[in-house]
């Protein structure tokens, strides 16, 4: 038992030199952003993402983030579905923009409901991740993508996509 943990000991300094990334702390503390515009809230997990004091906000995105330390950007819009696309027209059109960006683009897993999708592929070593719901049947999309660079572990790539929530805005 003692030459266990005398190995384990010694392979944890080694796989963090190598940039081997541990998952997400389970401390539970969460950022949480809201637009009253678009009655729309996330909650995120604070130890992969900066504030949301710290993002980007524009017209046409009500929140964007970037984490240089763990390579992870994280954008955030809503607005009406003013084209009357069926949900798996938007997962369509996710796709064709990622193949027209990135070469090779893998789809590891998807979801297309009534009430949404989700999306997540690799492409270049990237990990990426796209969902749209609509909100209480108000006509209201909204948006989320994930882009999680080629040093990122996958492991916490998924669980931060499992731990980002939207929901209305009450």
């Amino acid at each position: 038992m003692k030459n266990h943990l005398i190995f384990l000991l010694t392979l944890f300094p080694f796989l963090h030199a190598c940039g081997v990334q541990q998952t997400i702390p389970p401390d539970g503390s969460n950022y949480t952003y809201c637009s009253t515009k678009f009655n729309v809230c996330m909650q995120y997990p604070s130890s992969v993402l900066p504030s949301p004091d710290e993002g980007d906000k524009d017209n046409d995105l009500l929140l964007g983030l970037y984490s240089e330390e763990k390579d992870i950007r994280l954008f955030l819009s809503a607005d009406k579905n003013a084209e009357g696309l069926t949900f798996e027209q938007m997962y369509e059109r996710q796709l064709a923009q990622w193949s027209g960006t990135y070469d090779d683009v893998d789809e590891d897993a998807s979801n297309i409901t009534d009430d949404g999708y989700e999306l997540s592929a690799r492409a270049d070593g990237y990990h990426l991740f796209a969902k749209s719901m609509e909100l209480n049947d108000t006509g209201v999309y909204v948006y989320l993508r994930l882009v999680g660079g080629p040093e990122l572990n996958a492991m916490v790539f998924a669980e931060l996509k499992d731990k980002i929530l939207l929901y209305p805005n009450k």
